[in-house]
């Protein structure tokens, strides 16, 4: 129902079955694709996915294949189904059940479940049952007996699997899941904060779950792994805290295995039309600000920072962008969003082409400020035309 390209725009929430999706950043994420919203841990995106573009039939035919909702089979004792809402069975407002199932509301499964989803896109789609133990030797080394792997059951086929896995790759690179990236190993991966039921039925409480599922390395996978960190008490992100634990596991887990690291060449600085050096901005999202400004100031770029956290939840420009060295990157901390509450979000224009008199009356009239490199017309703008930013944030522009 969507291919990668596929733009959503998120305002910060959305009205859906009766009920308001909200996003975790104030004012939402402005323009995105289907890739950004996952790297974005976008929700009011997938609620609309699963509620309406997929819709309760196919989604619910989805999860079930996936393996959700049933026990795994697994060679051990005690193991729980989780539960998952049927379509047509759904009391009190079913478009809005699947749009909570969309970003993981409203549902519940089990470690093993959600470990043996991600090993599936993995495994270029295919479902295999999971086993604790491998094989029984005896004293001297003979085999006992051995617990192969049954014949598995296609979920998806290999070029979707193959293409979700590069969105997960992405989540990494450019998204939440920056901090379980393993050098020479390339991992893929999506974080998850999930709110925790109360136990009186009533909605959601304070308490939350940490964790991150992922694999590598993403092009010839070797190892999946979940890390779950339950009540966790000051960071609570996924990307924070679980994202680190499954980087250092894994690592030893596949040296252990012998897997070899992955040596990529080091990539030439390119230049603009006028000789000046471009950066790549590294992915600092779930950062500490003194870590975030540690990489930025590495890759020759400025740091200027919007709140008072010390975890850095989005950035602009974003991760992977070739900007100019000297560049300077707004690091949006964790408690930015109650800040800017009481400041009105604008919509970053276009100022290419203009002027230096005429780009600062046109961020001036919109409450923006601008920020200037060289003279003569506007070439390059940074944020991009589009972006929410909060009401005097800065615009950097080049000038040619």
């Amino acid at each position: 129902v969507v291919t990668l390209n596929t733009p959503f725009f998120d305002s910060g929430e959305l009205k859906i079955g009766g009920v308001t999706v909200h996003c975790w950043r104030a004012g939402g994420h402005g323009a995105q694709n289907f890739v950004t919203a996952t790297e974005n841990s976008c929700n009011p995106v997938f609620a609309i996915l699963g509620a309406e573009l997929l819709g309760a039939e196919k989604f619910y035919e989805y999860i079930t294949k996936f393996g959700f909702g049933k026990p795994t089979g697994v060679d051990f004792p005690g193991e729980a189904g989780g539960l998952v809402p049927v379509p047509g069975q759904v009391k009190f407002g079913e478009v809005a059940r699947w749009a909570n199932v969309g970003f993981g509301q409203g549902i519940a499964v089990t470690p093993l479940q959600l470990l043996q989803a991600a090993a599936t896109i993995a495994n270029d789609g295919v479902a295999l049952r999971p086993h604790f133990v491998r094989e029984i030797r005896d004293k001297d080394g003979n085999l006992i007996k051995s617990f192969a792997s049954q014949e598995g059951r296609q979920v998806l086929s290999s070029d979707v699997a193959k293409a979700f896995a590069g969105v997960m790759r992405s989540v990494v690179v450019n998204g939440s899941g920056g901090q379980a990236e393993i050098e020479g190993y390339r991992v893929a991966g999506k974080t998850g904060t999930a709110q925790v039921a109360r136990t009186d039925g009533r909605g959601y409480g304070s308490e939350r779950i940490s964790s991150f599922v992922g694999f590598a390395p993403v092009d010839d996978p070797k190892i999946a792994g979940l890390v779950v960190l339950y009540h966790p008490k000051g960071q609570v992100y996924g990307g924070v805290i679980a994202a680190p634990v499954f980087s250092a596991v894994v690592e030893d887990a596949l040296e252990h295995l012998g897997v070899k690291k992955r040596v990529d060449r080091p990539v030439s600085p390119k230049t603009t039309g006028t000789g000046e050096r471009l950066s790549v901005v590294p992915n600092v999202r779930n950062y500490s600000r003194s870590e975030a400004e540690k990489l930025l100031r590495n890759a020759g770029l400025r740091s200027e920072v919007q709140g008072s956290g010390e975890i850095v939840l989005d950035q602009v420009p974003k991760p992977s962008a070739e900007v100019p060295i000297g560049t300077t990157v707004q690091l949006i901390t964790e408690d930015w969003q109650s800040q800017v509450e009481s400041r009105p979000l604008v919509e970053v224009p276009s100022v290419i082409g203009l002027s230096i008199r005429d780009a600062a009356e046109k961020l001036t009239r919109l409450g923006l400020r601008l920020q200037v490199t060289g003279s003569g017309a506007a070439v390059v703008q940074v944020p991009e035309a589009g972006t929410l930013v909060p009401e005097q944030a800065t615009v950097q522009v080049k000038f040619e």
